[in-house]
């Protein structure tokens, strides 16, 4: 259904623009709320503490479910995916420090807002963003598509 990739490559950063017209917020495996909103996805490259750094820029909060800007610093390669990541060390989030095991922690100790993702997987239909789901601090998962 999506485009394939060679698992656990690294990427630079990614830039891409996506208008999402649905939404899905899910938590404990829930779905607790889905509509439409046209939610404009802008990324775009940059360096911020000379690393280059994926920021991805949204018009649509969705009422404080998702920061306006949210910075990667790194992209790895999934199955289907491509997946943005920001991994602090030493956070206290259980998920985020496994991850972290996984591919290394991405900056020292930094305390992400419950709103903040900390990980954004990129998925594609004919090399063209298709879905973009959002994992957070507190708990939720955002899907847009």
């Amino acid at each position: 259904m999506y485009d394939t990739f060679e698992p656990y490559q690294e990427f630079e950063p990614i830039e891409f623009n996506f208008q999402a017209n649905n939404y899905e917020i899910w938590k404990n495996a829930q779905l607790i709320d889905k509509g439409q909103r046209n939610i404009m996805f802008i990324s775009q490259n940059k360096v911020i503490q000379n690393i280059n750094r994926t920021i991805v820029v949204i018009n649509d909060t969705l009422n404080g479910i998702i920061k306006q800007g949210n910075v990667f610093d790194k992209a790895i390669s999934s199955n289907d995916r491509i997946v943005l990541l920001t991994l602090p060390a030493n956070n206290g989030n259980d998920k985020i420090q496994m991850l972290s095991q996984i591919y290394g922690a991405t900056r020292p100790a930094y305390l992400l807002d419950n709103n903040e993702a900390y990980s954004c997987s990129v998925f594609f239909k004919n090399n063209n963003v298709a879905k973009l789901s959002f994992n957070f601090y507190g708990g939720h998962l955002l899907e847009v598509y």
